[in-house]
C-alpha cells in the first residue's frame, strides 16, 4: 500500500509551502478576519505551524530531523521565503529551522482566565517567514522551482514518505497555466507513492467555504475549479485524520480548501 511509510530520523518527511506574495495579498482577508491582510494572516499561519512541527519534532536531547522543509515565495521574486540566517535556503532540516528564527516577538492573545473570564497574555511568537505582498503572480515559476528541490529531495530519500507540497495562493497567476507543472510535479514519486500537491485558495470573493471537495461544482469561476483540479486526490492515512478533525471525507476527496477560516487553513496544513 502506497502512503505508509513512517517518518523518522533515517526517512525524515518533506513539507514545502508555496506563498502567494503578491499585490494581491494586500487586500484584506475576507469573512471573519476583515480587518486582517492576506499577508499578514498567512505569514502568520506559516510561522504558527514552523512552531508546531518543531514541538512535535522536540525529545528530550532537543529537536530531531524528523523532517525537511521549504517555504518559497512567489510575487515581485521568486524563491526561499525565509528569513535572516536561513535565508536564500530551499529545503531546511527542522532542526536548522528550530534553532534559528530570524526573531522571536511578543505578540498579545486572548485566553481564559479560569473564572469564566478573559484575559490578554503577551507570549513568545517564533518568526522565520515576513508578510509580503507587491509585484505580479508568477505561480508557474514558484511551481518550477518547487518541482526542482522536490525532485532532488525525492532521488536522495527514496523510501520515504512523499513529499507534501501546498500552495496558499490568491491571485490568478501571471505567467501562464500552471497545470501542467502541477502535473510534473505530482509525477515524482518515492518508493512509496506521487508527490501530493494541494492547494489553498484564497480569494477576494465572499464566497462559502469549501474543504476537501470531491467535485468542483460548488466552486465559483474557472480558477478555483483550476486549482481542485491541480490537487490531488487524498490517501486513506490523510483521510483518516481530516475525519478525526469532523472534515466530511472520503474517497475522491482532494487536497484543496476555497476561502478556508485562518483556522480551518492551519488545521488544513497540520493534518
Amino acid at each position: 500500500m502506497p502512503y505508509e511509510s513512517e517518518i523518522s530520523r533515517a526517512n525524515p518527511g518533506c513539507l514545502v509551502v508555496l506563498i502567494d506574495q503578491s499585490g494581491s495579498m494586500e487586500e484584506r482577508w475576507v469573512g471573519e478576519y476583515p480587518a486582517t491582510k492576506k499577508c499578514d494572516a498567512v505569514a502568520s499561519m506559516i510561522n504558527k505551524i514552523i512552531t508546531q512541527v518543531a514541538i512535535r519534532c522536540y525529545k528530550v536531547c532537543g529537536v530531531r530531523h524528523y523532517f525537511d522543509i521549504g517555504v518559497i515565495r512567489y510575487g515581485a521574486n521568486i524563491g526561499s521565503a525565509f528569513t535572516g540566517a536561513l535565508q536564500g535556503r530551499g529545503l531546511v532540516s527542522i532542526v536548522d529551522i528550530a534553532n534559528n528564527p530570524s526573531r522571536v516577538e511578543k505578540r498579545a492573545i486572548k485566553t481564559a482566565d479560569g473564572a469564566g473570564g478573559i484575559i490578554t497574555q503577551d507570549v513568545d511568537f517564533a518568526v522565520w517567514i515576513d508578510p509580503v505582498a507587491e509585484g505580479a503572480t508568477p505561480m508557474c515559476g514558484a511551481l518550477k522551482y518547487a518541482h526542482n528541490i522536490v525532485k532532488e529531495w525525492t532521488q536522495d530519500h527514496s523510501a520515504a514518505f512523499p513529499p507534501i507540497v501546498i500552495n496558499i495562493a490568491g491571485g490568478q497567476p501571471t505567467d501562464g497555466d500552471p497545470s501542467p507543472i502541477a502535473q510534473n510535479i505530482m509525477q515524482l514519486s518515492t518508493d512509496d507513492g506521487n508527490v501530493l500537491l494541494y492547494n489553498c485558495h484564497i480569494s477576494g470573493q465572499s464566497s462559502a467555504r469549501v474543504i476537501f471537495p470531491d467535485n468542483d461544482s460548488e466552486l465559483p469561476g474557472e480558477y478555483s475549479k483550476m486549482l481542485f483540479n491541480m490537487s490531488n486526490i487524498l490517501p486513506g492515512k490523510i483521510i483518516n485524520e481530516a475525519q478525526k478533525m469532523k472534515y466530511q471525507v472520503g474517497a475522491g476527496s482532494r487536497g484543496f480548501a476555497f476561502n478556508a477560516s485562518l483556522v480551518e487553513l492551519i488545521q488544513f496544513l497540520d493534518i
